[in-house]
């Protein structure tokens, strides 16, 4: 029987569209694994004994039917992987509510009596009078803060919440900078600041999503420092 019959009731069999065309109400499309295994059978037992079927074509066949079925073990694979990382992921970030994390910012939140600290960061030489400047949402300079000289990679800065006239300010969100002097130039470099984490978000699209009190989100790959 030539192969194309065989192929063509085995499709029949398996409830599969053939070649040739099968029934238009069938919902099955392709072949699964057993599917191809009856098939690769099925041509075996009826071929031509004066044409049998060649070595390299049943090898090419077999190695098909492998590559296929690894690939599924290993797109299995990864997808368990995948959940099992987002979970562990998603328990390590359920901690951080209530602690303090480091993030890359140009803002800070401050309350009626706090103020705020963090980092300079992204240094690459020394730096020279460093100068630390808050403002509010509107530009205007609450308080200008010296660092002095700065000859390390990283180096912490604090605001205590007051302004220039030493009154505490409003409870709000205000505006970090840091410049100073690098190889005689003057730089505005990174600020790092240190916020409380208010909760956590889930399984968006950006993966996990920290909610920082008065800032908002952040997603969790930006932390820096935990504490």
């Amino acid at each position: 029987m030539p192969i194309n019959d065989i192929q063509g009731d085995i499709y029949s069999q398996l409830g599969l569209r053939s070649q040739a065309g099968a029934s238009a109400e069938s919902d099955r499309t392709s072949l699964g694994q057993d599917d191809f295994l009856k098939l690769m059978t099925q041509q075996l037992a009826n071929q031509d004994p004066f044409k049998p079927l060649e070595d390299g074509q049943f090898i090419a066949q077999m190695a098909q039917f492998s590559s296929v079925d690894s690939l599924q073990k290993l797109e299995n694979s990864f997808s368990d992987l995948s959940v099992a990382l987002s979970s562990n992921q998603a328990l390590q970030a359920s901690t951080l509510v209530g602690n303090n994390v480091m993030v890359p910012a140009d803002v800070v939140y401050v309350e009626d009596t706090g103020g705020a600290s963090g980092l300079v960061g992204g240094l690459t030489a020394p730096v020279k009078d460093a100068t630390l400047t808050i403002t509010d949402q509107s530009g205007q300079i609450i308080k200008s803060i010296s660092l002095g000289d700065i000859n390390t990679t990283e180096a912490n800065w604090a605001w205590d919440g007051t302004n220039e006239a030493g009154d505490h300010v409003a409870s709000g969100v205000y505006q970090v900078a840091i410049n100073g002097n690098q190889g005689g130039d003057n730089f505005q470099f990174q600020t790092l600041i240190s916020a409380q984490v208010e909760s956590v978000s889930l399984g968006g699209p950006d993966g996990v999503i920290l909610n920082l009190v008065g800032l908002g989100p952040v997603n969790l790959a930006d932390v820096s420092r935990i504490g």
